[in-house]
């Protein structure tokens, strides 16, 4: 099985690695699992703390993207749809809505294909974009994402 890494929200599907407009790179997506964070309280009468809470960290996500396009047009419309998307997952956070934009994600030879609620994500457009344009029409970005705790499909490590 290839490498599957696409943004979707429920009708629409962004392919990240369909080699024609997006490529991702050699280093290519690196996922940082969440971790179990602690909360602790203290007693006037004991030493120490006590453990009285666990919650995850968010799961982290970084790709490093060649987005391409035949002109500065194209190339701006192509990075223009990852923002959409990153638009529509920070609204649907800030809303607390039940209907998110996912990150689906298989690695390259993987059979288990797994999904996260975005949460949050970034796409820094070069400010000389148009200058830039007519030199070359494929700019290299880090897209972060700030995905769920843990995700749909995929099975949670203990």
């Amino acid at each position: 099985m290839a490498l599957v890494a696409q943004l979707i929200d429920g009708t629409n599907t962004l392919n990240l690695v369909d080699a024609s407009n997006y490529w991702h790179l050699d280093e290519g997506i690196d996922i940082t699992p969440p971790e179990p964070q602690g909360t602790y309280a203290g007693s006037p009468d004991r030493n120490g703390e006590e453990l009285v809470n666990v919650r995850w960290s968010n799961t982290r996500v970084e790709m490093r993207l060649k987005i391409s396009g035949d002109s500065v047009v194209e190339l701006e419309r192509n990075a223009a749809r990852i923002l959409d998307y990153l638009r529509m997952a920070r609204e649907d956070s800030l809303a607390r809505r039940t209907a998110r934009v996912g990150f689906e994600y298989r690695k390259d030879n993987g059979v288990t294909t797994v999904t996260w609620d975005v949460i949050d994500g970034h796409l820094a457009l070069p400010k000389n974009l148009h200058a830039r344009g007519w030199l070359e029409d494929t700019l290299m970005y880090g897209v972060p994402l700030t995905l769920v705790p843990t995700g749909r499909g995929g099975s949670r490590r203990r």
